[in-house]
């Protein structure tokens, strides 16, 4: 483990010691210390013909109310949005979109799919702007450099051709009804292509119709530095088997990610995939500064490419499944601009993983992974001491955060039942059937265990047969 970690801090040296030609045409904007609407406000009030964007959500009102003059001014816009968004903790969102529906501007929406892509396209300018951030204020500003943020990949391209070849994607989905429907303020005529169809950049990568597991994978099994991810949400097993198995091969690995997320009762995945990483002895860290950890980036340090966009590491954002995304993966080998957002990326994980020193005060924007217990499981049948009506009874409990059970029945002197490191889904009720049971007093355990290899052991419990 120490000889691996001195071979990625030579190596990050070496690379770190190299020119940092950033690229005048693209823009890495860190939510951590710079307000990047700015940027977003000067290209939206600037442009002349044609702004597209798709939004995961959009609470804004100050871009909403630009768009809206942009529209009224005669320059097209186009918007795909996600009526899905709106939530108890996500409130504002329709009123949005309900505010640029009654201002006329052409929407389209996911009936189905989840609309988490984020990209603006700004026609006339030339330029893109994609990335992890939804609009919503917070997530483009801090309210206290390195203290308070939310961080974010974002991104503003000013090169022709990446534009061309999203425009085209884009169109992919405005035109069609495979995925979107009509929401609002649509024709035939504004649903029509009106750009030509530019060859696809296979830096893009677009779901549900292209790879991102199995070209993240690709990439991890190639690596030969060093890989550091940094991800709101993990809960993909591919990915989780991936990173752990190249782990164990011997390539340095770093994970950071969002605490909110790991006990999350409607994802509880992450806490399985997060507690096998630990188990395994791959490096985690989380969010230490007030704000979130929404980043969703891969950096592969061998390969100097960098996967970064909208997807977490999570299987609704995989080829054929739940989500629209946007992803963007380098390629310094045949781009070489593409290596300033490798330095970029780089430099901005090493900062947040390190934890230094910026205008002579320590940063806190990441602390150690500390795995937590499950909760002690809770039993519903039978009854403690209570008699039971059938020779073969049903064991029922619930368990919280537990993703393995081990479960005891026996008499006095002979075990009638073992399981050991039984799967289960946390915070659910699990019924265990016993086998043919002789009358008599039985008594059962169940201890709950999380990959960790953290426990909790419930009371000894009893029941007759008559």
């Amino acid at each position: 483990m120490g000889l691996r970690h001195v071979t990625l801090g030579l190596s990050l040296l070496m690379i770190s010691a190299m020119p940092r030609d950033t690229s005048a045409d693209v823009r890495y904007c860190d939510s951590a210390w710079e307000n990047c609407r700015t940027e977003l406000l000067r290209l939206i009030r600037a442009e002349t013909q044609g702004i597209y964007t798709i939004q995961w959500y959009t609470r804004g009102t100050l871009i909403v109310n630009e768009l809206i003059k942009k529209h009224a001014a005669g320059v097209p816009v186009r918007f795909i949005v996600d009526k899905k968004s709106e939530s108890p903790t996500r409130q504002g969102v329709i009123q949005q979109i309900y505010t640029m529906r009654d201002a006329g501007i052409p929407l389209r929406h996911g009936p189905t799919k989840y609309v988490h892509g984020k990209a603006f396209i700004f026609v006339g300018q030339r330029v893109v702007q994609f990335g992890a951030p939804n609009l919503s204020e917070y997530e483009w500003r801090p309210l206290d450099p390195y203290v308070n943020y939310r961080n974010e990949n974002n991104e503003f391209h000013y090169r022709s051709s990446l534009v061309d070849s999203l425009i085209t994607l884009y169109e992919n989905f405005w035109a069609s009804n495979t995925y979107l429907r009509d929401y609002a303020n649509m024709t035939d005529a504004l649903r029509a292509r009106v750009h030509p169809v530019y060859p696809k950049d296979p830096r893009w990568s677009v779901q549900p119709m292209d790879d991102f597991s199995a070209r993240l994978i690709r990439l991890m099994d190639r690596e030969t530095v060093g890989l550091d991810v940094n991800t709101l949400r993990l809960d993909s097993q591919a990915l989780t088997d991936a990173l752990i198995r190249r782990h164990r091969a011997g390539l340095p690995i770093r994970i950071n990610t969002e605490w909110d997320e790991y006990r999350s009762a409607s994802r509880p995945n992450v806490s399985l995939m997060l507690d096998r990483l630990y188990a395994a002895g791959v490096p985690i860290k989380w969010r230490a500064h007030s704000g979130n950890n929404h980043e969703k980036v891969a950096i592969f340090h061998g390969q100097r490419v960098v996967a970064r966009g909208s997807s977490n590491f999570s299987p609704g954002s995989d080829r054929g499944n739940t989500n629209i995304e946007i992803n963007f993966f380098s390629n310094p080998l045949t781009n070489p601009e593409d290596l300033g957002g490798y330095f970029a990326y780089s430099d901005k994980f090493d900062r947040r993983w390190s934890n230094v020193w910026i205008n002579s005060v320590r940063t806190a924007e990441s602390k150690s992974f500390v795995p937590k217990g499950p909760g002690s499981p809770t039993y519903v049948s039978p009854a403690n001491a209570s008699t039971v009506s059938t020779t073969t009874p049903t064991l029922s409990f619930k368990v919280r955060w537990a993703h393995y059970v081990d479960v005891y029945c026996r008499t006095s002197s002979k075990l009638v039942l073992s399981r050991t490191r039984m799967r289960v889904t946390p915070n659910t009720t699990v019924k265990v059937k016993l086998p043919p049971l002789a009358s008599g007093t039985y008594y059962w355990r169940v201890v709950a265990r999380t990959p960790a290899n953290l426990t909790s052991t419930g009371s000894l419990r009893t029941f007759r047969v008559p």
